[in-house]
């Protein structure tokens, strides 16, 4: 999975987040030197309330949504 993310610091420059099984990568300076940045945490954060609202789904035996 990929996701486009504007940077915070020049508005027209976008970072790729890429989720690989387990590993999350981005192609911003501050993750390449730091081995982290705040787009790993959202996209790692939008993952988890994802998973979680298709567990609260079938767990209601609602449809799940992909």
């Amino acid at each position: 999975m990929r996701l486009r993310v504007p940077s915070k610091r020049y508005p027209d420059v976008r970072h790729t987040v890429e989720l690989q099984g387990s590993q999350v990568r981005c192609t911003c300076p501050g993750f390449y030197f730091k081995h982290k940045c705040w787009h790993v945490v959202v996209m790692k954060e939008l993952l988890a309330y994802r998973w979680q609202m298709r567990l609260q789904a079938k767990a209601l035996g609602g449809m799940v949504c992909s």
